[in-house]
């Protein structure tokens, strides 16, 4: 026999019951698809269940290990949705349209459905991947010579320590900046077309908890969004530009620079403590490492009295292959 949570079997016990059956579809692509059939849309674990399908569900059996025995659904699914791409295969397709190889493509980390975007002029990729990125809340940063499209507000990759910082002449290791709050808007206004219509225009509004309104910065997007979901992404928006009001700029060493997808080879550090010699100084070190063809070693340096540099045609690598 299932068993049931409490609160739901209370409110089965009651007799009279508000339970309604949602689907969730999950396109090849990644786009996600939330149906029922009750009178109205639900929301629940970040989808959306539109109420506009004639699913009709049966009877459910299971059997004493739980698994499912019998259940069958029958009906039509209709859904404006259904035609919508996901967010990463349109990037994807702008980043291919500027001439870039796919190989330097990333966009494993974009999530999301387009259901409308109108190019109405003119421009380059890199214009209508900004609105996207503005829009959706997305940034985009090479690392080792991959373009990589990452959601904003993912949980956080390293925690850097003060002690991990280089502090600067002035023995500051952090300088935070702070930007005015009179340049920043009270609220924003955006306008979409109704996906749920006829794409007639829809305006959408986010507002800080303020008595001021008078900042009112208004944004149009050529794109075709549910209103509830405009609004989400116009708050988003909103929050966004409050909370970027405050930068910082700090420096980090050589041993902290190996986070950008690299590893840093074990015993390739040296020092040299005298005094250095244009195209003269040289430093030697030895270690082995085994590397796989296509790899590459790159030099890191910091120089701490005055500014300095490698020099291409006199810094050299050198290695044996084995087997």
């Amino acid at each position: 026999m299932k068993t049931l949570a409490p609160a739901l079997q209370a409110h089965l016990d009651e007799g009279t019951t508000t339970l309604a059956w949602c689907w969730r579809i999950a396109r090849a692509d990644g786009v996600t698809f939330g149906f029922t059939d009750h009178d109205r849309t639900l929301t629940f674990d970040g989808t959306d269940f539109e109420p506009e399908s004639g699913l009709t569900a049966s009877e459910v059996r299971s059997g004493s290990d739980l698994s499912v025995d019998a259940q069958d659904a029958e009906g039509v699914l209709t859904s404006d949705r259904m035609g919508a791409v996901s967010l990463a295969a349109l990037v994807r397709h702008l980043c291919l349209r500027a001439g870039l190889p796919e190989s330097l493509i990333d966009v494993t980390g974009l999530w999301g459905a387009v259901e409308g975007y109108a190019i109405t002029a003119l421009e380059s990729p890199r214009a209508s991947i900004t609105t996207l990125s503005r829009h959706f809340g997305f940034d985009a940063v090479e690392t080792e010579g991959v373009i990589r499209f990452v959601m904003r507000g993912r949980a956080s990759v390293v925690t850097l320590a003060p002690d991990y910082l280089v502090s600067t002449r002035e023995g500051d290791v952090l300088e935070l900046t702070r930007g005015q709050e009179t340049e920043l808007p009270q609220a924003l206004r955006w306008q979409v077309a109704r996906a749920d219509e006829d794409y007639d225009a829809a305006l959408v509004e986010a507002r800080r908890i303020t008595v001021d309104t008078t900042r009112i910065a208004s944004e149009s997007f050529p794109m075709a969004v549910p209103p509830e979901e405009a609004e989400r992404r116009c708050r988003r928006a909103l929050m966004e530009a409050w909370v970027g009001r405050e930068t910082a700029a700090f420096r980090l060493p050589p041993s902290r620079l190996v986070l950008n997808g690299s590893t840093e080879i074990r015993g390739s550090r040296g020092e040299i403590s005298g005094a250095h010699f244009s195209e003269a100084t040289a430093l030697w070190l030895q270690t082995m490492v085994s590397l796989t063809a296509g790899e590459t070693v790159e030099l890191q340096g910091n120089f701490r009295a005055s500014d300095g540099y490698f020099a291409a045609d006199h810094t050299s690598f050198w290695g044996a292959k084995i087997g």
